[in-house]
């Protein structure tokens, strides 16, 4: 497992930038932010965002006022994120690996974005999350299902790795894992990210 883990790694170091340009030019963006809208009402602060990316997703929550922590383990998104996101002080910036993830502070939501393809160890995952929640606090999830290949040109280099290291797994038994872990299913929405496929977006909430 470690070593899979130092791939997915390495993979996400050498793609920071041609990664945002993708989801820019492909409208994956623009379909988290259609579905943080729909699933906005659920987020408190504060948030941890469990794998932040280039910070897209935290940008918008910055600008609605919530305090967040974004985590990220490449090691290339955490320094594009330390850039990006210096001085402001409702962001704080993380580098573990979200399989056991520990922080001194907990939290009312944590937002896992287009991460769980890349788990593998899922049930640890999510216990790990679940550690870090205040009682009633809720787990966002963003998965885009079916996943699509990435073919354009900015992921060309990095397509072959990226479909060798990924893990599909569809929304019902995304669903079943986290119920196996007694958290409850409160919301479930989906928006369009092309005529290919769609972004999930689940609410799991601890119960008290």
């Amino acid at each position: 497992m470690k070593n899979k883990i130092q791939e997915i790694q390495h993979l996400w170091d050498k793609a920071v930038l041609d990664y945002d340009l993708h989801m820019r030019s492909t409208g994956h963006f623009l379909a988290q932010e259609k579905l943080l809208e729909k699933l906005l009402i659920y987020v408190t602060s504060p948030v941890l965002d469990l794998a932040s990316g280039t910070g897209f997703l935290t940008g918008k929550l910055l600008k609605k006022d919530f305090d967040v922590t974004l985590n990220d383990f490449s090691s290339g998104m955490y320094e594009f994120l330390s850039e990006e996101f210096q001085g402001d002080p409702r962001a704080t910036i993380s580098n573990q690996d979200s399989h056991e993830i520990t922080f001194n502070e907990k939290f009312n939501t944590v937002v896992c974005n287009n991460l769980f393809y890349y788990l593998q160890d899922r049930p640890q995952a999510i216990q790990s999350w679940m550690n870090l929640l205040n009682d009633g606090g809720k787990i966002i999830l963003f998965e885009e299902y079916p996943f699509i290949k990435p073919e354009t040109e900015e992921m060309s280099d990095h397509e072959k790795s990226l479909m060798e290291l990924i893990d599909p797994i569809s929304p019902q038994d995304i669903q079943k894992l986290f119920e196996e872990k007694e958290l409850k299913l409160i919301k479930e929405e989906k928006v369009s990210i092309d005529d290919s496929h769609e972004l999930h977006g689940f609410v799991f909430e601890r119960s008290t």
